[in-house]
């Protein structure tokens, strides 16, 4: 595989992975999902004064898949930025590394310009590119409102249409311009804001791990050849990612339960061997072990009687 800068013989081909992105997008309630024309693609990314700029990756000889990214500025990540606008694999060319490569080259463009990270938007209902760039190490961020403004000129203004561009806007109730997210006094939801999003695991048999996260009570989200992403209550997702050799010791994370004897027994039942139940200070705990390699520990409830 090869990932390399577009050239404009690479337009056309791009112009019809948009397209092929565009029914995707749609496909998860994007009301646009708009393509780029091959007249777009030469003029703003690969003319005289482009706006961005794009990398394509060849597999067997052909167009596999393309990046259109552009720099930005985002005080909140630390000043520079690359903004990934598109992100396109096609459809007979997935699991094959070409969206690997195409970050990974973004990422070593992004760190050659002097940016901080990687930026860009999904929609929540693309769980799969959001598993995708979870298997990346990317996380989500706080969800602000996300804003445009059309600038048209104004062809009433004395100065040939260019004068009032921006007329008076209502901000939607704390999101300051940019994205950020203002301080906003608490509502009637009395759960703590926050909580865990992410925890990562690394196995050399992703597979048979997400079976056994499956067994312990784990719900799941998205998988590929290398990757599995699972939900735990609250919303957290445990990351599955592949790795050459087992790991050995505890798991850096551990899980609460409900009842931990009911628990235990449904495992016991279930043939992962739970060691038996040791009485603690604070928590009642046992261990199971992982394909990974891991030790896991459950722990009984420590859950206060406020709303979680």
């Amino acid at each position: 595989m090869r990932v390399r800068d577009a050239t404009p013989e690479d337009a056309r081909s791009i112009a019809k992975l948009s397209a092929e992105l565009g029914d995707v997008l749609r496909s998860v309630g994007n009301p646009v999902g708009a393509a780029l024309a091959e007249e777009q693609i030469l003029r703003d990314a690969l003319g005289s004064s482009p706006a961005c700029a794009v990398l394509v990756a060849e597999l067997d000889g052909e167009v596999a898949g393309y990046l259109l990214h552009h720099p930005a500025y985002d005080p909140d990540l630390g000043g520079r930025v690359t903004a990934v606008v598109d992100l396109c694999v096609s459809a007979g060319m997935r699991r094959r590394g070409v969206g690997h490569a195409l970050m990974n080259a973004a990422r070593t463009r992004s760190l050659q310009s002097g940016a901080h990270a990687l930026v860009w938007r999904v929609r929540p209902t693309n769980r799969a590119a959001i598993a995708f760039y979870e298997s990346l190490g990317a996380c989500m961020d706080p969800e602000p409102a996300s804003m445009h403004l059309r600038v048209e000129p104004d062809p009433t203004s004395e100065d040939g249409g260019h004068g009032d561009l921006f007329r008076p806007a209502v901000i939607e109730s704390g999101v300051r311009p940019g994205g950020t997210s203002l301080p906003m006094a608490m509502h009637d939801d009395e759960r703590p804001q926050v909580w865990v999003g992410h925890v990562s695991l690394r196995t050399p048999d992703v597979a048979a791990t997400r079976d056994f996260m499956l067994q312990l009570g784990m719900r799941a989200i998205a998988e590929g050849d290398d990757f599995a992403v699972l939900e735990l209550r609250g919303g957290t997702h445990l990351v599955l990612l592949a790795a050459e050799e087992p790991a050995t010791g505890t798991a850096y994370f551990d899980l609460m339960v409900d009842d931990l004897d009911a628990t235990h027994a449904r495992l016991q039942s279930l043939g992962l061997d739970p060691s038996p139940i040791e009485t603690g200070r604070i928590h009642d705990t046992f261990t199971v072990a992982a394909p990974s390699g891991h030790v896991i520990q459950f722990n009984s409830t420590h859950v206060s009687d406020r709303p979680v």
